[in-house]
């Protein structure tokens, strides 16, 4: 029987790749069916493994098998401000799959930058900016007029989707790239986003419903803003609590809110029941917890309302994701919905202007190329209905 083939790597960059992937010794050796010894001796140079062996932790820690030939490890991005609600003293690892997904948007945005060099363009630089000595509403109001919310709420939008879709749209249009992600729990993370100079990065979590990503999607617009990115569950930290009340103000602004108020069904008290909060969220096109924020910010309900009305919505979406069908989404749907427009549309220009292979654009969209006619075909009907608002 043949041998397998010894894998020549640096131990040192073993133990770097499952390290930066967020895996334990236990977890990465149960990945590929070894014991923890076991990956522990390849890691200290004990114990050499295969080829197979190898290419099994290269899936694993989602890195290129190139990465395990590099001399030394490399040097690591700056890590994200985790503005995540943990208790004093306690942290908060993140899972392998949102070391992924972060791994991703670094990435993607290198592509970016390096398809507008080889088109010989400059990626446009992002210039909005916010300070957290400006009244909340301050920025919002700035933030509706830039991103068109009232053209987005006042009817263009059938629904939360298309209103999500033209939302991401106009936030892209002013040099953020916008992904989504799909394998992080919503309980770890909502968004997070990469507050650069140019081409900043703002990602979603697809699990979340699409009114919370619309107000993740402001509320992490609001961080680039204040050039303060991280990654965020919406929680009490001081710049989160900003953030919340700038994507709020946004999305319902409390003028706006009271014109609405004088045409609803609701006269007066501060208890609210589902049907009401159902309707106003409609007509802003938001979660019925957002519009019990608003109403408590406006002092039109009691912090024990919001709380309690806050429970019960976590406890409805936690069983709505329960039941919800895992039908496979289509492969032009899926690469859309998670890279964007944007980032799309400069890759399949990169493409036609021969600057870019076929196996740059499968690998740049992580896609099969069967589905590029599909694709580009669903770019320009988005662009066209866009352009037309239909």
């Amino acid at each position: 029987m043949a041998r397998s083939i010894v894998a020549q790597v640096e131990p040192t960059i073993l133990e770097w790749a499952r390290l930066t992937s967020g895996y334990s010794m236990e977890e990465a050796a149960k990945k590929i069916n070894v014991t923890p010894v076991r990956v522990g001796a390849w890691e200290s140079g004990a114990q050499s493994l295969s080829m197979p062996q190898l290419r099994q932790l290269a899936d694993v820690y989602d890195r290129p098998l190139a990465a395990f030939y590099l001399a030394s490890p490399p040097k690591e991005p700056k890590a994200l401000h985790d503005f995540r609600h943990v208790a004093k003293g306690v942290s908060r690892p993140s899972s392998p799959e949102l070391i992924a997904e972060m791994r991703q948007a670094r990435y993607r945005r290198t592509v970016a930058l390096d398809v507008y060099d080889q088109l010989n363009d400059k990626p446009p630089r992002f210039t909005l900016r916010a300070s957290m000595n400006e009244e909340p509403v301050t920025v919002a109001a700035r933030i509706r007029d830039l991103m068109h919310l009232v053209g987005i709420q006042n009817g263009r939008a059938v629904d939360a989707y298309r209103a999500l879709a033209l939302l991401r749209v106009s936030v892209e249009q002013w040099g953020i790239l916008v992904f989504q992600m799909s394998g992080v729990e919503v309980a770890e993370a909502r968004g997070f986003s990469l507050a650069e100079s140019s081409l900043p990065i703002i990602v979603l979590n697809a699990k979340d419903s699409v009114t919370a990503r619309l107000f993740t999607l402001m509320h992490e617009l609001a961080h680039v803003m204040l050039r303060d990115g991280g990654i965020c569950d919406l929680g009490d930290d001081d710049v989160e609590v900003y953030c919340n009340a700038v994507a709020g103000s946004a999305l319902v602004p409390a003028d706006l809110l009271r014109q609405a108020l004088e045409t609803s069904e609701h006269r007066s008290g501060t208890t609210w029941n589902d049907a009401e909060l159902e309707d106003l969220a409609h007509r802003f096109t938001v979660s019925p917890e957002v519009i019990m924020r608003r109403l408590l910010d406006a002092g039109l309900t009691t912090q024990k309302a919001y709380r309690s009305k806050r429970d019960e919505y976590l406890k409805r979406y936690a069983e709505m994701l329960r039941r919800k069908s895992s039908a496979p989404i289509p492969q032009p749907v899926l690469v859309l919905s998670r890279a964007g427009l944007s980032f799309t549309q400069l890759v399949l220009e990169g493409y036609h202007q021969d600057r870019l292979t076929l196996s740059d654009v499968s690998n740049y969209l992580n896609v099969n190329l069967k589905h590029l006619p599909e694709i580009e075909r669903r770019v320009t009907k988005r662009v066209l209905s866009l352009r037309t608002g239909v």
